[in-house]
């Protein structure tokens, strides 16, 4: 058996308060690997998790110049007849980029523009960071519509997850 934890920090309806920092929660699951052997197959994935990947396990590092398909070509429909970007906003009408019905597609061409200018080479904030192209530029799912709009930019703390996992890693490879 192959278990598989993804690490969102979006708090959705539970508000910012049941959110525990990517960094805690990383070291929170990988005590509960060490101290349980049956959790061997107990991959946790985070943000930075491929180029990690590519420094222990030889895997082939993909840069990022956006994070997702939502700055993109991505369409989301639900059965509504709502249109959203980001699979995490749906459900949530702030989100939504448009409408569709039987006769009618309706699109606010200003919001899928701050959508697909969201990228790496696009935004100020990632000119010199160092993560840009591990972060490809922040997800839209945990910023209200202003926040993707004015181009604001939400980072995992890339330098705390990686100092802490590429110890880990190294600690472990050590070890065996």
């Amino acid at each position: 058996m192959y278990i598989y934890i993804y690490i969102l920090q979006q708090e959705g309806i539970s508000e910012q308060s049941s959110i525990i920092d990517e960094v805690e929660c990383i070291k929170i699951l990988n005590e509960k690997k060490k101290c349980n052997p049956k959790l061997k197959n107990f991959n946790i994935n985070f943000h930075g998790k491929h180029l990690v990947d590519s420094i222990f396990e030889n895997k082939q590092f993909y840069s990022k110049v956006c994070i997702c398909s939502a700055m993109s070509n991505q369409y989301i429909l639900d059965f509504q007849g709502n249109i959203y970007k980001c699979w995490w906003g749906m459900g949530n009408c702030e989100k939504r980029v448009g409408t569709y019905s039987k006769n009618n597609v309706l699109i606010d061409e200003n919001l899928i523009l701050s959508y697909n200018n969201r990228n790496v080479l696009n935004m100020t904030k990632c000119a010199n960071c160092k993560y840009r192209y591990v972060c490809g530029g922040s997800c839209t799912g945990v910023m209200d519509i202003n926040n993707i709009l004015d181009g604001v930019t939400k980072c995992p703390n890339f330098k705390e997850i990686f100092r802490y996992v590429i110890r880990e890693k190294y600690l472990e490879m050590i070890r065996s």
